[in-house]
């Protein structure tokens, strides 16, 4: 397991001037989710991982937006773009794993393409659940996932293996995991040619001890 606070601090200040190049494919799958989200008016949104910020051009007008990531290479470039939307953001370094906001903070969390890459997801997942408004919120989720029921053979294990270390973990199995951390998967859907990157809404069970 790659996936360490320390190695996350390296390998994605590496890529922080490369990242908006490298990763602008994504762009349609950002703009799928926040369609799913139906952010309104006034809602408060958190960006976790938030990265170079390019979330913040698919948010809708009026919305409370706060971002944090773990590199300051990140949020440097993220508070830029900001400025040039013309958008105020509260851009923190921080991590998700271990947050500093007050229990039910935010309408809405943002989580693209970072639980396969922290160390702990099913603690992010409940760190976001924390600060989740119980009336209403929910939890965007965007991530290449691996079949629940899937198994790799050498060949792909080594791949895989190889691209943990330089960028993200593609066996990452997303449902298992959201059960674990106390949330309900309201919908999901297939995003782009790769039908295993997946958008997924989460909200707090109304069975569950932390929505009363």
């Amino acid at each position: 397991m790659i996936q360490t606070n320390t190695w996350n601090k390296i390998r994605y200040s590496f890529w922080s001037p490369l990242y908006d190049v490298v990763f602008s494919s994504l762009n349609k799958m950002r703009n799928k989710s926040f369609e799913l989200a139906k952010i309104q008016p006034n809602e408060k949104v958190l960006m976790v991982g938030a990265g170079t910020g390019k979330d913040l051009e698919s948010i809708p007008k009026g919305a409370k937006i706060t971002a944090i990531d773990i590199t300051q290479a990140m949020i440097s470039r993220l508070k830029k773009r900001a400025d040039i939307l013309g958008l105020t953001v509260d851009a923190q370094m921080m991590d998700g794993q271990n947050m500093t906001f007050s229990d039910e903070s935010f309408d809405v969390v943002i989580l693209h393409f970072v639980l396969a890459v922290v160390p702990n997801p099913e603690l992010l997942l409940k760190e976001a659940r924390r600060v989740l408004k119980k009336q209403n919120g929910r939890i965007l989720v965007l991530n290449r996932v691996a079949d629940d029921e899937s198994s790799n053979g050498l060949l792909r294990k080594i791949f895989s293996s190889l691209v943990e270390v330089a960028i993200t973990n593609l066996n990452f199995k997303f449902t298992p995991t959201a059960r674990a951390a106390g949330l309900e998967i309201s919908h999901v859907e297939a995003v782009g040619e790769d039908k295993n990157f997946k958008v997924f809404v989460l909200k707090l069970p109304s069975s569950s001890p932390f929505s009363s």
